[in-house]
């Protein structure tokens, strides 16, 4: 599509392999017949550091993954997640040359976190388009002395893109959030996003639970709930079909985001390459995506799911405080 940006989901190879390139020969092609393309970099590229103390893994890839990127056709990666100072401010740092080193614009993180909270702003199609990229405050967020990701304040958004609605024509925001192998977004993430439609940004995109989640015109503006995986070669469970099937949103600059359209990604088997799915794939992933839609339309549906979801939840959690096992407390 002429003039147009794409926004995909969660990047991270294979650790276990050399370096290698994940992007089908179809992916490039769509992605180098984009004017932009804005992917999610969720591991830090670097050599260097050690690992921070925190819950869950810490990532890092060959920093000569941001050629195999910008040689795919990517122009930008955000990089306001949790696994950004999964090395600390060498993690960080180092991520940052290395992108900008091979031509890679960066959003969403930071020598601090003023540097972090810089917006993006690019010149498309002779519009002028702004990114803000933002994560919920997790290990991985920036400090006054501390580099890492731009972490996820209302109010901070708010002053930020009324200053940034007068300097350009779009504004795109995008969030790193929600919970993880859930396709469905949260109370609190659908009523922050329309929000920021309410204050003036035109579109909305979310990325971290793994699993694409639904979507919704909001007084004309698109909101994306849920991106799912790009390439994402990790799992703390075993990985069911959603895990291999990712949406991005392909968005005309010029006109109105209700031009914007669905692509859906299949990743192989073993996280080995990512492509264009099938039609029929296409297809199941379109169905189940329509009646996540519905849910999340429905204020009586929308709040009976989660009233489910979080008694499982509080069944669960008292499961664990009951069980002697520290480790499997923890």
């Amino acid at each position: 599509m002429p003039n147009s940006i794409i926004l995909a989901g969660d990047f991270v190879p294979r650790a276990d392999l050399t370096l290698y390139d994940p992007f089908s020969d179809d992916v490039k092609e769509l992605f180098q017949g984009s004017d932009y393309v804005i992917i999610n970099l969720e591991t830090p590229l670097t050599e260097r550091g050690k690992p921070i103390l925190k819950t869950g893994k810490n990532f890092r890839r060959s920093p000569k993954y941001a050629e195999i990127l910008k040689k795919a056709g990517v122009d930008c990666v955000c990089l306001a997640n949790n696994h950004m100072r999964d090395y600390g401010d060498e993690g960080v740092l180092d991520t940052i040359r290395y992108c900008r080193g091979a031509g890679l614009d960066i959003v969403g993180a930071g020598v601090n976190s003023v540097d972090a909270a810089k917006p993006l702003i690019k010149e498309l199609a002779g519009l002028k388009v702004g990114f803000l990229n933002y994560c919920e405050r997790e290990f991985s967020i920036a400090g006054n002395d501390q580099a890492g990701a731009n972490p996820f304040d209302l109010i901070d958004a708010y002053h930020t893109i009324q200053y940034l609605r007068s300097e350009v024509d779009k504004i795109i925001v995008i969030y790193h959030g929600g919970i993880e192998y859930q396709h469905y977004p949260t109370p609190e993430m659908v009523k922050y996003f329309r929000f920021l439609v309410d204050i003036g940004a035109d579109t909305v995109l979310a990325h971290h639970a793994h699993a694409y989640s639904g979507y919704e015109c909001y007084k004309g503006n698109m909101i994306y709930f849920g991106l799912g995986n790009l390439v994402s070669s990790t799992s703390a469970r075993k990985p069911d079909e959603s895990w291999f099937v990712g949406i991005a949103a392909q968005l005309d600059i010029v006109h109105s985001d209700k031009d914007s359209e669905l692509i859906v990604f299949n990743q192989a088997a073993d996280f080995s390459q990512v492509s264009v799915a099938s039609n029929e794939l296409k297809t199941r992933a379109e169905e189940n995506i329509c009646e996540i839609n519905k849910t999340i339309s429905d204020p009586i549906l929308f709040a009976s799911y989660w009233e489910n979801r979080y008694s499982a939840y509080r069944q669960t959690l008292y499961r664990h405080l009951l069980i002697p096992s520290h480790g499997l407390r923890k």
